[in-house]
């Protein structure tokens, strides 16, 4: 049995992932095993099992990402993410945005306000 087929059996490793690399570190007493989708295999969380169209992360996760956002900054929630780049971060709150403006349903206002102010100055907003 080679040592991928060994340590893939050991750790419980089935498809659509396999194990890329063994290395072994005798000195330090360690093994380092890498473990990669197959080619062409479509990602799904085990937890949920959706992933979030366009991206490579869970809907679950862009959600908790999206409720961080609304307590830290950009910057501190790529901190705590680890590797997150503000485009990865970007592109979940694009996404975000774009699921709740699908999910917005149209609004007849029943009254509007009016700044008697700028309706002296005879400002007009209407297109």
């Amino acid at each position: 049995m080679r040592d991928k087929d060994l340590y893939a059996q050991i750790l419980g490793i089935k498809s659509p992932w396999q194990v890329s690399s063994v290395e072994l570190a005798l000195s330090e007493g360690e093994v380092t095993v890498q473990i990669e989708q197959e080619a062409g295999a479509k990602q799904c969380c085990s937890t949920c099992g959706q992933i979030s169209p366009g991206s490579g992360f869970t809907a679950m996760f862009e959600s908790l990402v999206i409720d961080w956002l609304k307590k830290a900054s950009i910057s501190a929630v790529s901190r705590l993410m680890g590797l997150m780049s503000w485009n990865a971060i970007d592109g979940i709150i694009q996404r975000a945005v774009k699921r709740r403006l699908a999910r917005r349903t149209e609004i007849s206002p029943t009254c509007i306000g009016v700044d008697e102010t700028v309706f002296k100055k005879r400002h007009d907003y209407q297109p």
